[in-house]
């Protein structure tokens, strides 16, 4: 099976946004500064600055590449060195700052491509460079064409134009996909429910499709909700899979893992498996030698920026620094956090700390951190450059808690919500996580 890609023809080279712009720090900058001189109207403003920024991306395109170069070179120097403290600090801001360009260029050519293809091809491959520079040089042609993308992941591509995905449903193959398709009109999705014998009269419902769904769940009976709920879940896990992956599933299989599925909700439910299961909910103290960072992130989503706080302890759960830090352009919270553990790194560092356990509470940052596997996700430069920072000390671990273990760098960065700058403690931290502190280490110390 394919999927069918169509042209695109653009009559013009309209202005566009770089994404790989925010990314640079002297960006707001340059956008304060451009916007300042501006005069006329709004949309005649709006256009003067995006020539503005479009020349000054140009007159930096030279500069950067001979930075990256001149990182290179300087990483080179490094490591034939004796790898001393202050080597090996060197090195991991050079591995830094070179991680940080490569970036910035994977940006820039997925933003071309449009497509997410990054899982397919590895970092600037000739596949990808191709599939964003037809997308450049030839989608304003008149000629009509076809690209087929096939699913075997053989790499066996070709690129001739600008490019649009067959929006149809790759389930039913019978109508454009889209959320009231989905949740009500796919066939796939209505023979599953028949099999799971989920009564649901269609024809009754004369709404769109979200509103559809939402009347018949709440209509459903306690079973009929996991079940649906389950099968929902199963079916786009299956779609995806056959859309980037091309891995076909067997209709009765779904079905089954969806029966089997909710079989062992029943039944770990009318057995309560969670009775006689003892939470730690202890803070531990590291062993001798070891400073213990507790990290964690507080996330303002309306204003995009969040607060990341880090709190040592060591083998007494006595306090060696703490530091909270604001950090903005920020739009994920699993993002926040693992920023947040690599804030953690940073400030163990400049503190002197070599053997540490980094804690916190996201598992999704934790359990990314404790694989060496390399994806594509939005976690993954961040990952790699905790990586390249924890190569730098002595000793480096992972541990996930929950949040009431953690609560401590939690109320940390609630105080750190108050400051506007970053904040540095040292063999101390604000009164009331001194007091949460206190409180971890002496429940610690009395426990049976």
């Amino acid at each position: 099976m394919g999927r069918v890609f169509h042209k695109i023809n653009h009559s013009s080279s309209p202005f566009q946004f770089e994404a790989k712009w925010c990314l640079d720090d002297a960006f707001e900058e340059v956008v304060k500064r451009g916007w300042k001189d501006l005069q006329g109207s709004l949309p005649i403003k709006l256009m003067q600055l995006g020539h503005f920024l479009q020349n000054w991306s140009r007159s930096c395109f030279h500069e950067q590449k001979g930075y990256k170069l001149a990182l290179e070179k300087w990483l080179s120097v490094l490591l034939d060195k004796d790898p001393t403290d202050e080597i090996l600090g060197e090195i991991m801001e050079v591995q830094l700052g070179l991680n940080f360009e490569a970036d910035k260029e994977e940006v820039y050519w997925a933003q071309r491509a449009r497509l997410n293809w990054l899982q397919y091809s590895d970092r600037n491959s000739s596949f990808f460079h191709r599939v964003a520079m037809a997308h450049h040089n030839l989608a304003g042609r008149g000629s009509s064409d076809l690209l087929v993308w096939r699913h075997d992941a053989s790499g066996e591509y070709s690129v001739k134009s600008g490019l649009r995905v067959d929006s149809a449903c790759p389930l039913c193959k019978s109508e454009p996909e889209d959320s009231h398709h989905i949740l009500w009109y796919c066939s796939v999705l209505r023979q599953l429910w028949f099999q799971l014998k989920l009564v649901v009269d269609f024809d009754a419902f004369t709404s769109d499709g979200i509103t559809n769904f939402v009347s018949a769940f709440l209509a459903m009976n306690s079973n009929s909700k996991k079940l649906s709920a389950i099968s929902l879940w199963a079916l786009w896990y299956k779609r995806n899979k056959f859309v980037n992956e091309g891995l076909k599933y067997e209709f009765h299989e779904l079905v089954g893992f969806v029966q089997s599925y909710g079989q062992e909700l029943s039944f770990a439910k009318a057995k309560d498996l969670t009775t006689g299961i003892q939470r730690n909910g202890l803070w531990r103290p590291p062993k001798p030698g070891i400073i213990k960072l507790n990290f964690d992130a507080s996330f303002e989503n309306n204003f995009n920026f969040f607060i990341s706080a880090v709190l040592a302890r060591d083998s007494e759960g006595l306090i060696m620094g703490a530091c909270t830090y604001p950090i903005v352009n920020v739009t994920d919270a699993f993002v926040a956090e693992a920023r947040a553990c690599e804030r953690a790194l940073y400030f163990a560092w400049d503190m002197g700390f070599r053997k540490v356990v980094v804690e916190g509470d996201s598992l999704n940052v934790i359990k990314k951190l404790e694989t060496n596997f390399t994806d594509r996700s939005i976690l993954s430069p961040i990952s790699q450059r905790i990586r390249v920072l924890a190569e730098a000390f002595e000793e480096v671990t992972y541990n996930f808690v929950p949040l009431e273990v953690n609560r401590a760098a939690h109320e940390l960065a609630m105080v750190g919500r108050t400051q506007k700058h970053p904040c540095f403690w040292v063999e101390e931290a604000p009164p009331l996580v001194a007091e949460v502190a206190e409180l971890d280490r002496q429940a610690w110390s009395s426990r049976g």
